[in-house]
């Protein structure tokens, strides 16, 4: 086995220890959210329809 193998948890490890950037932090917030409010709406707009 040579030395400069990258196996699979290697490359977890070094993937892990690399710093995301802040605007991947804002994008995944604001997808989660827009997920929840959607979420809520459709919710609310069924209980709204089923009670008349």
């Amino acid at each position: 086995m040579r030395g400069d193998v990258n196996t699979f948890p290697i490359q977890v490890y070094g993937a892990s220890r690399t710093e995301v950037p802040p605007q991947i932090n804002v994008l995944a917030t604001m997808i989660l959210v827009v997920s929840v409010a959607l979420l809520g709406a459709g919710t609310a707009w069924k209980a709204y329809r089923e009670r008349g």
